[in-house]
């Protein structure tokens, strides 16, 4: 079975939080199949046959195949934790945000990269990220007074009572995707102000250190990047025109597009 190469970041949906407490209250949301793809394929990049011991494991029974297929949501974490433990790249999250590439986000990306402004991107992302992951609400945090904007990634559903190991990883993955679906926009090194994350600080941070290249908070309430209201104000690049960006996104959906970056 030819596995797609499309890589899916996450999404934002309903701005109500679900029930806590009892599993079965918490509803459930679904994740486009790219969003399952992209991490099965990666693994087996760094640990051949992984994608086939985590369909057999963790995704038993999900069928993924098919433009409009989608999956649980609430599966891409524990899918994550197991690859983690599989490949051995306690850094999965951040590799996969370094060696997707923004221009395979699809609609998403077509939307975003329209606007006129990194801020108005950014907007446009968080509005449309629900139809790649339910599971997971993008927000927009506005503090006028000090001029600085908040990217929040919260979870909802099921989707928050995953092991903490997989929602991690996911935290780290959506992150790191937001910067560098900026730094495709601008076509600048972009870096937040600040980063927060809601994990514990892992025993090697230099991986988060190179890649977000800013203060980091560990034990967050909530995963959080921080930006000057000044670097979102400025005009996107507009070296690749909509019909490009929407060729492209095609091209790199096929099998063998992509191939995980060299770690630095």
């Amino acid at each position: 079975m030819i596995l797609e190469k499309a890589f899916a970041p996450l999404g934002s949906s309903p701005r109500t939080m679900p029930p806590r407490g009892i599993k079965g209250a918490a509803p459930s949301h679904s994740a486009a199949a790219g969003a399952f793809l992209s991490i099965l394929v990666f693994s087996d990049e760094l640990a051949p046959g992984a994608a086939n011991r985590l369909r057999a494991e963790v995704l038993a029974g999900i069928a993924l195949d098919g433009v409009d297929a989608r999956g649980p949501a609430e599966k891409l974490p524990e899918l994550l934790g197991a690859a983690v433990e599989l490949t051995r790249a306690d850094d999965l999250g951040l590799r996969l945000a370094k060696a997707a590439d923004p221009r395979r986000f699809g609609v998403v990306t077509y939307a975003a990269s329209t606007s006129p402004t990194l801020r108005a991107a950014y907007e446009r992302t968080a509005r449309y990220m629900g139809l790649w992951n339910e599971g997971v609400r993008l927000e927009l945090d506005r503090d006028r007074a000090a001029c600085l904007t908040s990217i929040v990634l919260r979870f909802q559903g099921k989707t928050a009572m995953a092991a903490p190991d997989g929602l991690r990883q996911l935290a780290e993955l959506g992150s790191a995707a937001m910067l560098m679906l900026g730094r495709s926009f601008t076509g600048a090194p972009i870096s937040p102000v600040r980063v927060e994350l809601a994990s514990s600080a892992p025993a090697d941070v230099r991986p988060h250190e190179r890649l977000f290249a800013a203060p980091i908070a560990w034990n967050a309430p909530v995963p959080r990047l921080i930006f000057d209201d000044g670097q979102r104000a400025g005009p996107l690049a507009r070296s690749q025109n909509a019909a490009r960006l929407a060729s492209r996104a095609t091209f790199l959906a096929r099998p063998g597009n992509v191939r995980p970056r060299a770690r630095r």
